[in-house]
């Protein structure tokens, strides 16, 4: 059934507006080409001889896999290091029995990808902020008198670089030590040199980007657990001090774990062809002749789950959409996947229109602009001319969304079981000692 146009009139002259945008694009092109055509330019490349041409591809790909094998040897060897160790302070078997369980080795799979993606993405997206606010921490710890905003100028625009980027120090720039008393300037540099030694020699490979991260996502630990370390130390000595009142206590910094949090949700699992006829006997069916794997497949998982109640009344393809033999499930709930397909696009569908592609009549006639502002209290505010400002407060989203009436529910029930002394009691796992970590 097509769309039904909720205002024809504007979009019709969207249209209009998007063809003759792509009219002008395509005569622009036209003359851009025609400018700048020149004549082409043929060369000669000597080939060597076949023989010269094998020889050269097999040393390329023995050197790749040399380079394969070596590197898959050192991962076997840190994970089994690693996996000995942890058995060692855990006291106790990390095996876990088979007790009957078959064709696990895909669900299993599936598990170790999501843990590693969950590490992966933990180092990838808060490395720069944690590195970057014990910087902000102790130059605000030294310079208390120093505007934060200067501060966070000074880390960001020079200490990320010194730290992540740069191999060799260098001085503060003149523009920013210029937001800065002149006492408090003099002495920047050498009191930052070496607290962005400390943290830089204890990274591997410089630079460290996300890029390289993400292929290397431990890199970045030892630093991590440096900076940590520092942390650990200011919670022990503050602790310590008994004479001082709280309100004279400096602020203390905002401590991280080395590690994602654990977590006793349930994880999801792949379903596919490979491990489908072990987890439903049943679902196993011959092949047909001139069958393909992909198709004979499909006929089996149909045959396993039911589909009909997807809307979904025939297999492999319906509707323009098409089943991909696989499904994520956590035992309660399931994500099946699905391909859908491509339909034909215009040339006018890659058309962007822009403000100045209007006339102020236009805007005036067809829209009633409005800005919108996300905000930092609510989540978003929206002025549309006049006195007609909207907005959303974040304790009205909160209660609409009933996670306020929820939470109440979910902490008494935790005081009535017990469960809140029991979380209450857990030691923090923000902390670099491995003692309390384990505890």
């Amino acid at each position: 059934m097509p769309r039904i146009p909720i205002y024809p009139e504007v979009e019709k002259f969207i249209i209009l507006k998007k063809r003759a945008k792509l009219e002008e694009v395509e005569s622009d092109n036209k003359k851009e080409n025609s400018t700048t055509q020149t004549p082409k330019r043929t060369s000669t490349k000597r080939k060597g001889s076949p023989a010269l041409i094998t020889a050269k591809r097999n040393s390329k790909r023995s050197r790749q896999a040399n380079t394969s094998a070596a590197s898959s040897s050192k991962n076997v060897v840190l994970l089994t290091s690693s996996f000995v160790e942890l058995s060692a302070t855990m006291n106790g078997s990390l095996f876990v029995s088979e007790n009957g369980l078959k064709n696990y080795g895909q669900s299993l799979s599936t598990a170790c990808e999501t843990v590693a993606t969950t590490y992966n993405n933990y180092y990838v997206e808060n490395f720069e902020n944690m590195i970057c606010n014990y910087f902000i921490y102790t130059l605000k710890t030294e310079y208390p008198d120093a505007k934060i905003g200067c501060i966070k100028n000074l880390v960001y625009n020079h200490v990320y670089d010194q730290v992540l980027t740069h191999s060799q120090p260098s001085s503060v720039s003149v523009d920013i030590l210029a937001l800065f008393d002149p006492d408090v300037a003099s002495n920047l540099t050498s009191f930052l040199n070496p607290l962005i030694l400390e943290v830089k020699n204890r990274m591997s490979t410089l630079p460290l980007t996300k890029e390289s991260l993400n292929k290397e996502p431990f890199e970045i630990l030892p630093a991590l657990r440096y900076i940590l370390n520092k942390y650990d130390d200011i919670y022990k000595a503050q602790a310590a001090q008994t004479d001082k009142a709280d309100s004279t206590k400096p602020p203390l910094p905002r401590r991280f774990s080395l590690f994602p949090n654990p977590s006793l949700h349930w994880r999801f699992i792949k379903i596919d062809a490979q491990n489908l006829t072990g987890i439903f006997p049943k679902a196993k069916q011959k092949k047909q002749a001139n069958e393909s794997s992909f198709y004979h497949q499909q006929r089996c998982f149909y045959q396993a789950l039911a589909f009909k109640k997807l809307g979904i009344q025939t297999l492999p393809e319906e509707k323009g959409r098409m089943f991909l033999n696989g499904l994520y499930t956590d035992g309660y709930t399931c994500r099946v996947i699905f391909a859908r397909r491509v339909l034909p696009s215009s040339p006018e569908d890659n058309i962007r229109l822009e403000l100045d592609d209007f006339l102020s009549e236009e805007v005036n006639k067809h829209f009633r602009p409005c800005t919108v502002d996300p905000g930092r209290r609510d989540p978003f505010v929206s002025y549309h001319g006049g006195t007609d400002i909207r907005r959303l407060s974040s304790i009205e989203y909160y209660n609409m969304g009933g996670s306020v009436t929820r939470m109440k529910k979910q902490q008494k029930h935790k005081q009535e079981l017990g469960i809140e002394k029991i979380e209450t009691d857990i030691p923090s796992p923000k902390t670099a000692s491995v003692e309390q970590f384990v505890l």
